[in-house]
């Protein structure tokens, strides 16, 4: 603090003026506000400090900081109470959490089947069911809540690639499941495959996987139950595989299907002759092959009768002769929903096309070229594809 001094006249009276002059408030220390923290501003009540006007926020130059000073609301901003996130708008709620405003859209449901929609004039909210159908017959039309719509050609029934044990699969006999190894070699020169054809592991399900087998019996691979509960009557199933299989006049390999109204297995194939599929072999196989074969009237059976539906493979050796058979390998196995069905033919493959909205099969046969020019692909419904001189 300082004087000043100033003189006037007054009819020939000269009078002496004094002021005092204190400093200005910003050099004042602490004022009303926190010690050590001012920034020369007060809030309303003249307690509490409040940021200084926003110079460059959502608010434009002047508007207050949060809390009683005001300004922006959105995810993200200060808050010191729920107040100060308050958007104004019906179709958001609002929450101070951690001096933080979050803003959450309470139209959704988490549900990905589901278009989420607000009305803003009066907050009211709808789920509106979406549909799944892209118009084409040969493709299922779904929807899964977490991951939204699919149209795929096939659903799974069961997935097996034999990795982690394969609960509820049943061996009996030489068949076993475990890693891929090849084997000694056996009739006509073929061998166990050294690898699987599964992404993930090496495991297969096979007989005496990497040894020959030089013992007459009957070896088994049954699956465990398959629930049918969203198969449809109109639709088919199939029963498809990858399949390295190698007998000998003496062995017959089988493949069947559970009927649930005679409570047995029924054969949907067996082999008529002598199977290669091992590429060294004499004749030369093609290696792993997948097989299809149409499980409909046993699938629809088990599905009427309430009861859960079952697939099964068999190796039946009449009588051992020296080198023995390589047998069963078998991995990827699948049963699924289809929208045609499969033929009864081991030598064709199986796709459906749209025939003016109506799902059609057309079955063509298959070709598989190994490279050779010495070579000529053929394929028997009793063994499968081979190379043949």
């Amino acid at each position: 603090m300082h004087s000043l001094a100033y003189r006037r006249v007054f009819g020939g009276v000269t009078v002496t003026f004094f002021a005092l002059v204190f400093p200005a408030m910003s050099a004042l220390s602490g004022g009303c506000g926190i010690s050590g923290q001012d920034d020369g501003y007060e809030d309303k009540d003249g307690v509490k400090n409040v940021p200084p006007p926003n110079m460059t926020g959502p608010g434009g130059p002047g508007s207050g900081g949060f809390g009683e000073g005001g300004g922006s609301t959105g995810t993200g901003q200060p808050c010191l109470q729920v107040s100060d996130c308050d958007d104004f708008d019906l179709c958001t709620t609002e929450a101070c959490t951690d001096n933080v405003c979050v803003q959450t859209d309470p139209a959704d449901d988490n549900d990905a089947c589901t278009d989420d929609t607000c009305d803003a004039e009066t907050g009211d909210i709808f789920h509106t069911v979406i549909n799944p159908d892209d118009g084409d017959p040969c493709t299922f039309d779904l929807c899964d809540p977490a991951s939204g719509v699919s149209n795929p050609t096939v659903v799974p029934l069961l997935t097996e690639d034999f990795t982690d044990a394969s609960p509820g699969w049943v061996t009996t006999g030489t068949f076993e499941i475990g890693p891929a190894a090849v084997s000694e070699p056996c009739f006509g020169g073929t061998t166990d495959p050294g690898t699987d054809t599964s992404a993930a592991g090496d495991d297969v399900a096979g007989t005496a996987i990497g040894v020959r087998i030089e013992s007459v019996g009957v070896s088994s691979l049954e699956s465990p139950g398959i629930s049918l509960g969203a198969l449809q009557t109109t639709e088919s199933v199939t029963l498809r595989y990858q399949r390295w299989l190698n007998t000998d006049p003496n062995t017959t390999a089988s493949v069947y299907a559970f009927d649930c109204n005679l409570n047995q297995f029924m054969a949907v194939w067996n082999s008529s002759d002598v199977v290669t599929d091992d590429p060294v072999g004499v004749p030369s196989g093609t290696g792993w092959f997948q097989v299809r074969h149409d499980v409909t009237t046993y699938a629809q059976g088990c599905k009427l009768a309430g009861e859960q539906f079952k697939v099964r493979f068999e190796m039946n050796i009449t009588a051992a002769e020296f080198p023995g058979v390589a047998g069963w390998n078998i991995d990827d196995v699948q049963v699924i929903r289809t929208k045609v069905p499969a033929d009864t033919l081991i030598c064709t493959s199986d796709i459906c096309i749209d025939n003016n909205g109506t799902a059609v099969a057309d079955h063509p046969l298959i070709n598989i070229d190994d490279g050779l020019d010495a070579t000529t692909f053929a394929c028997s419904e009793g063994n499968g594809p081979s190379q043949v001189d």
